[in-house]
């Protein structure tokens, strides 16, 4: 009976553990991202180099990530951005008071995208609260100020000052252009004042304590872009151009991502001529939290959300049925009128796009909501078209008056207009499509055995080998020297797994018993002997044929 028994009670494990990944799919995560086991803290035997849901990349991974940041510098410098760096720690209150005070009913909104949230992550403190599977942002009837408080890493240094990680880089960002607001950009040009415009972007790493999930984690480098002081529509349309322009750079076209663009205050202006509470804005913070599921949940279970906070059966069609049909901007003037500021303002913006021949891109969307307390004018996400119902790829707007009437000492900051991208979701969309290229660990593998063989090279021999490598890395040919004194078949399986275009074996010549080089092609598999005097001509020529 013993061995039944245990059977037994092995499957009844396996059936609850089944159960528990239904329940929280999140788990099951992208294979290109390297993160320690879960349950880490149980064990003593595992990784502990960085926290659960943490990024991790191992070399091939990394490559891909410079990449992706490789490009992200190259789009900021042609539209003439300058770069910033700021620390990923800062005082707690920065994080906390903008949003408790004036944006306290939206901040899930945000914390939903892994991109340009508003300005405030606030969540777990260390209070030992232990870690758990739960994530709380799905349930709409949270408190906003406690679901940020969820998701802010706070602590208590030794000086008993609260810090935080950095869960977004606009409070950092505006606090920092307030301080140093007097003080000149300094760059080669010279020709930008902060008196004028500022057009900053920075790579900062982003800290939310959230549950890891589908392009979600912990953390994330998010690619932030930000234009300060320009009043009108001009600067949305240069960061919609921008972030077409990086599409278009790294590969992808207007069949692949779609930006859906809208206003914060089409919606608001809906649901009043509805009757509906938009002053409240508890119920505006939970209404926003169902907007949001727009595509991510069926018809029926939205309608169900929404007959929770007071729809009316034909209130939800005319509603989805909006929302369904303003698709462009001509549905939207029509149920707006041409004469509604913020119909004005998205069609200003539409017409500039259009005018950059860009207009495939746009698709103008009632459902995109982000922290509409946050931003004050156009808002925009981008999606995968393959995957609508996936977060946003990136995603942004205006934030007119951030710091507040009393903080604008200068007309100049009460005008800002920025967006985010972070890494997870951009990353994915280019490896389903194949547009990340494959890592060339290095061009050339020297193989040399002689260090460990009973009979080493000549002296003289062994220095026109390092002259060799040397001259080779000066000309900027990548070269592995391959040490181990291993047989020269699993030198050149190295070689191959490592993408290079040859591998050469110095040795000396059977008949004269001078200095050789055995030049093995790897991509054609052949092999060819080199006179030393030769081989440096010879590589580079091999270098430049593979490049062409």
């Amino acid at each position: 009976m013993a061995p039944w028994y245990h059977l037994w009670w092995v499957l009844a494990c396996l059936v609850v553990e089944s159960r528990r990944f239904q329940r929280h799919p999140a788990f099951l995560i992208p294979s290109y991202i390297h993160i320690p086991p879960l349950r880490a803290e149980a064990h003593s035997n595992v990784a502990k180099y960085t926290v659960r849901g943490g990024q991790c990349f191992l070399p091939a991974e990394q490559h891909e990530q410079r990449i992706l940041q490789d490009e992200w510098r190259r789009v900021s410098d042609l539209f003439g951005f300058a770069e910033y760096s700021i620390g990923v720690l800062a005082h707690a209150d920065l994080f906390k008071s903008r949003g408790v005070q004036q944006n306290s009913d939206t901040g899930s909104l945000a914390n939903d995208h892994p991109d340009k949230g508003f300005g405030l992550t606030l969540g777990p403190s260390d209070h030992g609260l232990p870690e758990t599977d739960i994530d709380t942002t799905d349930d709409i009837s949270l408190n906003a100020n406690q679901e940020h408080r969820n998701e802010l890493y706070e602590f208590t240094d030794r000086k008993g000052r609260r810090l935080a990680l950095r869960g977004d880089v606009t409070p950092q960002f505006m606090a920092m252009l307030k301080e140093h607001w007097e003080l000149p950009i300094k760059h080669n040009l010279n020709a930008l004042e902060t008196k004028q415009i500022t057009k900053w972007f920075t790579m900062a790493d982003c800290w939310r304590y959230e549950r890891p999930g589908h392009c979600r984690r912990r953390n994330h480098i998010q690619w932030t872009c930000d234009i300060v002081g320009i009043p009108n529509e001009d600067a949305e349309i240069e960061l919609l151009t921008m972030l077409i322009t990086f599409y278009k750079n790294v590969g992808l076209t207007n069949k692949d991502i779609a930006i859906h663009l809208n206003h914060v205050d089409a919606l608001p202006t809906l649901l009043e001529s509805m009757g509906k509470p938009v002053k409240d804005h508890t119920w505006m913070h939970q209404f926003r939290k169902v907007i949001d599921k727009y595509r991510k949940i069926n018809r029926n279970e939205l309608c169900i959300a929404l007959n929770q906070l007071g729809f009316s059966y034909d209130e939800i069609n005319k509603l989805l049925d909006s929302i369904a049909n303003c698709s462009d901007i001509n549905t939207y003037a029509k149920l707006f009128g041409n004469e509604t500021p913020f119909v004005k303002s998205l069609q200003n913006i539409v017409h500039g796009v259009e005018h950059a021949q860009h207009s495939d891109w746009l698709h103008m969307d009632l459902s995109i909501v982000r922290g509409t307390d946050y931003y004050t004018g156009a808002v925009f996400e981008c999606f995968d078209r393959m995957h609508p119902q996936h977060r946003a790829i990136a995603g942004g707007g205006r934030y007119d008056n951030y710091l507040g009437p009393k903080e604008n000492n200068d007309r100049q900051l009460s005008y800002s207009v920025g967006f985010g991208m972070g890494n997870i979701g951009i990353i994915e969309t280019m490896r389903s499509r194949n547009l990340l290229q494959e890592q060339i660990f290095t061009d050339i593998v020297l193989y040399n055995p002689h260090s460990s063989s009973r009979v080493p090279l000549r002296g003289v021999d062994l220095v026109h080998v390092n002259k060799v490598l040397y001259s080779l890395r000066d000309s900027g040919i990548k070269v592995f020297h391959y040490f181990q004194g291993t047989k020269l078949a699993k030198a050149l399986e190295f070689a191959e797994r490592a993408s290079s275009i040859a591998l050469i074996y110095p040795k000396l010549d059977d008949a004269t018993g001078t200095l050789v080089y055995q030049v093995h092609n790897i991509p054609s598999k052949s092999k060819t002997l080199v006179a030393k005097e030769d081989i440096i001509q010879f590589l580079e020529r091999m270098r430049r044929h593979k490049t062409n």
